[in-house]
């Protein structure tokens, strides 16, 4: 690897090192001592206030003598002040499982609350897995440490508990058991189901339903405040309109009332083998498949088939890894990896993506939207790039010239079968404006990108923009099992490269933490200005000058899709109220978008129509329709607001089609022939608001500044578990194009 483009700093005091890629800092966490003791540290989980870092180990980081402990066998470190000086800010390491565990015992998969006092974990000291809660009392200050018990489960009884979440707030945990946990209700004996306790054990909730027990659920993850449960699963529900596929699905739980909603449907995008080998049949003939044996396809031919646009998606992936989904604190938004094509809206500028491999998806539980985040390309572009990415690393049996007839028949040659990982093990952040997920492919166009070699990526949902954290050039030198701080500026991951030093550490895997300088540069004069941040965001100010009304220019928005169709798929959908949280919720995001392109306070920006006291007006039957009034912001008048939105309107490029709602945008009618008096944005995204007006009921949008309070998507305030690895590691053509059924979702400008 190439260190040249870095910049490595030493910190004398810390013994911490930290590497620079282009601006963002990675430091080194877990540094054992003594030095010697040198073994393997992994699945890192961050705090939700970017502090704290808690992971597994073998080795001693506090010559607190459990070097004596066999090698093989962890236990759980808690590190803070990564990138300060602790000779200031107090210790750096904390031991978080029991210094007096036997050597036999593990201590293994640790989740941290919000401040970082608070971690749940497995553990075998009582004889199976079983959940663990240690609290301290004060930062820094291991004596004041307790550890209790949340189950407690004995190798006589044969049932165990894993991968645990515990909220922001610390008040509540989840996991998943086969144990009989709830009085009288009986599971079956591996076969997990979710639960959560909001007293640390003294009472259980089985979030997931009696009827349930024989199948499987797994990968529980918590909101803020417990409100909402989000997990993956194969179980089938009579409550639930349609069936579920055959592979995981995910689920959100919401604990006042016990309600369970669906969140994919995959039943009917699973990899039909049947219409792949008829197409074969069209491409080769019968007569010659048969003459090479090949009387029928299996799940092998998916991902060529996905590519060649045959089918809608590969089909053969659910909610794929024992860490996905993942929720932001209000239970809005949830984060997930499949190569099923989940996706139900797309940008107006883009186009139908092949999804072939597994990809990084968004849903948005108010909205009943779900976005595909990671593109891997059209049909024609894929078809491009296989053979450049893929070939270099394939076997000498798949490629040209090598490979068998049969085998390119059946779309396993090198130059037809996609081997990329464009998404895995997301982690979505605590105010459900950013996500971290595994890649080997390059998103933002900067990257270097070789098959397996597998980085760290951040995705700023606002601003639609990527954002490389790691970029090595070697298929060893990996970085995986991402987690991501509150507001999204700290990602903790584990790698085999080791970024204070440059050099590879395949053997002993450390873990790491990047500081990601998140701001607004478009302002000086915004509360979160920036020149040169890492990762370009909305504009923040301080509202006490703003003056809420005043005189301005009106601009009119439309809704071109039928809205039946989104909130069919909202979670939740029989509440009563759904709807209208649904359009207020659609006032606000717009709202913040404009907002946020224009580089104003969101309280320049008003709705006039639709009035918040009837917020879906006449949408149902006809559509919707939106009257936004611009408000001068210092030199900016609102004709000049007005104008520049009508620049970045003709602009693809713009602010505004970055934005979460309004990269939906389409022209209605024939734009005015005035010249505008605004420069023309540039090319480079930042758009999204900053802020909502609290309602009687919209969430946060993707693009506010949330606080620890916005907790649940009903609010008023206007979504680990280890990592999976690619297969391998340490872990004359037809051509067709399947477009998903998505929602109609373009707007149109009204001039």
């Amino acid at each position: 690897m190439t260190l040249s483009f870095r910049k490595i700093c030493l910190n004398s005091i810390l013994l911490t090192f930290a590497l620079k890629t282009e601006a963002i800092d990675i430091a080194r966490i877990s540094d054992a001592v003594p030095s010697t003791e040198d073994r393997d540290a992994r699945d890192v989980r961050v705090s939700g206030d970017g502090k704290s870092f808690a992971y597994q180990s073998e080795s001693d980081y506090d010559n607190t003598g459990l070097s004596g402990f066999a090698d093989g066998q962890w236990h759980l470190w808690k590190a803070s002040n990564v990138f300060t000086n602790i000779m200031e800010n107090g210790s750096k390491n904390e031991l978080i499982s029991d210094s007096n565990k036997p050597s036999d015992k593990d201590a293994k998969m640790v989740a941290l609350d919000y401040s970082g006092n608070r971690a749940c974990y497995s553990s075998n000291i009582p004889g199976e897995e079983s959940i663990m809660l240690a609290e301290f009392s004060s930062v820094g200050d291991s004596s004041t440490k307790q550890i209790t018990y949340v189950t407690n489960l004995t190798a006589d009884e044969g049932r165990d508990a894993f991968y645990c979440d515990i909220s922001s707030d610390g008040s509540t945990i989840v996991f998943q058991s086969d144990a009989m946990l709830v009085p009288g209700v009986p599971t079956t004996k591996s076969r997990d189901q979710i639960y959560m306790t909001k007293n640390d054990g003294l009472n259980f909730t089985m979030v997931t339903p009696v009827e349930s027990t024989g199948t499987k659920s797994q990968g529980a993850v918590v909101s803020s405040d417990g409100s909402y449960v989000a997990f993956r699963s194969t179980m089938q529900l009579d409550s639930t309109s349609t069936v579920s596929s055959a592979k995981d699905e995910a689920w959100l739980y919401r604990s006042s009332d016990a309600k369970l909603s669906r969140v994919t449907n995959f039943k009917d995008l699973e990899c039909n083998t049947t219409l792949i080998y008829n197409k074969l049949i069209e491409l080769w003939g019968q007569a010659n498949l048969t003459a090479e044996g090949v009387s029928s396809v299996n799940s092998a031919s998916c991902a060529y088939a996905a590519a060649q646009g045959w089918i809608p998606s590969t089909g053969t992936i659910g909610i794929g890894s024992v860490n996905q989904p993942k929720i932001s604190d209000n239970g809005r938004f949830m984060s997930y990896t499949t190569n099923f094509n989940a996706a139900t809206v797309m940008g107006t500028y883009e186009s139908p993506n092949v999804v072939s491999g597994t990809n990084l998806f968004l849903y948005d539980a108010i909205l009943g939207f779900t976005w595909l985040i990671t593109k891997e390309g059209t049909v024609d572009e894929v078809d491009a790039k296989i053979e450049e990415f893929c070939c270099p690393g394939a076997s000498a049996s798949k490629q040209r010239g090598a490979c068998t007839t049969k085998n390119e028949m059946k779309g396993s040659c090198c130059w037809q079968k996609p081997c990329y990982f464009p998404a895995l093990n997301s982690y979505i952040s605590g105010d459900g404006r950013s996500i971290t997920f595994v890649t080997d492919i390059d998103h933002n166009g900067k990257s270097s990108a070789i098959n397996k070699d597998l980085e760290i990526a951040h995705y700023h949902i606002p601003t639609s923009t990527f954002t490389h954290i790691t970029d090595t050039t070697d298929d060893t030198h990996d970085d995986f099992a991402p987690s991501i701080s509150y507001a999204g500026d700290v990602v903790a991951f584990t790698s085999d490269f080791d970024y204070s030093t440059g050099t590879e550490i395949l053997l002993t895997n450390q873990v790491f933490a990047a500081k990601i300088n998140m701001g607004c540069s478009r302002n000086p004069t915004a509360t979160n200005y920036l020149p040169t941040p890492d990762v370009e965001v909305c504009c923040e100010y301080d509202y006490g000058n703003i003056i809420p009304e005043a005189p301005g220019t009106y601009v009119e928005f439309g809704f071109n899709g039928e809205v039946s169709d989104a909130l069919s798929r909202i979670a939740f959908r029989e509440d009563s109220d759904a709807t209208v949280k649904y359009c207020k919720q659609f006032h606000a995001d717009v709202r913040a978008d404009i907002a946020c392109s224009l580089a104003i306070p969101i309280s320049n920006v008003k709705i006039t129509s639709p009035t918040l006291a009837d917020p879906c007006g006449d949408w149902i039957n006809d559509g919707i329709t939106m009257t936004i009034k611009l408000i001068s912001f210092g030199s900016q008048t609102d004709a000049l607001l007005k104008d520049e939105i009508l620049l970045q309107h003709g602009n693809p490029d713009s602010f505004l089609w970055k934005g979460y709602l309004t990269k939906t945008l389409q022209v209605k009618t024939q734009e005015p022939t005035m010249m505008p008096t605004t420069l023309t944005p540039t090319s480079s995204p930042t758009n999204s608001p900053t802020t909502l007006t609290p309602t009687s009921s919209p969430t946060n949008s993707p693009t506010r500044a949330l606080t620890s309070h916005d907790q649940d998507h009903n609010d008023t305030k206007s979504p680990d578990d280890g990592d999976v690895l690619p297969a391998g590691k340490s872990h004359g053509k037809m051509k067709g194009y399947y477009i998903s059924p998505m929602i109609g979702f373009v707007l149109y400008f009204i001039i």
